[in-house]
């Protein structure tokens, strides 16, 4: 995110293992986006982060 923000250059796909509160004992697999925003008055005004969780297997449907 550091990068991102300092350079302006998104960062896509990034992939993160970790866990979720429903399956607290299973590690999953998290890609993450890092976009850098400006409000136009500022240089740098933050990041913005879209993180998803991949479903295993089918189509992600219940």
């Amino acid at each position: 995110m550091r990068r991102v923000t300092e350079t302006g250059e998104p960062t896509v796909g990034c992939e993160h293992m970790g866990r979720t509160r429903s399956d607290p004992y299973r590690d999953r697999p998290h890609p993450m986006s890092f976009v850098r925003f400006d409000d136009g008055l500022v240089e740098r005004c933050g990041c913005y982060l879209v993180a998803t969780t991949r479903q295993s297997g089918g189509s992600g449907r219940p």
